[in-house]
């Protein structure tokens, strides 16, 4: 997170999911909706937290 100085508050989402799957199971340099389908039908739980930061 580094917005620039003096912009508005910039919002940062976290999501963290739990798995069924071996994290060696994924290639590295996925893009992110290549994640997404490869975790589809594997999510057990899931949360999100939104933030804001500014400088």
């Amino acid at each position: 997170m580094c917005s620039p100085p003096g912009d508005a508050p910039h919002h940062y989402m976290f999501s963290v999911f739990a798995l069924d799957l071996d994290p060696r199971a994924y290639a590295g340099g996925m893009t992110r909706d290549q994640l997404f389908l490869a975790i589809k039908g594997h999510i057990l739980a899931e949360a999100s937290a939104i933030g804001t930061y500014a400088r």
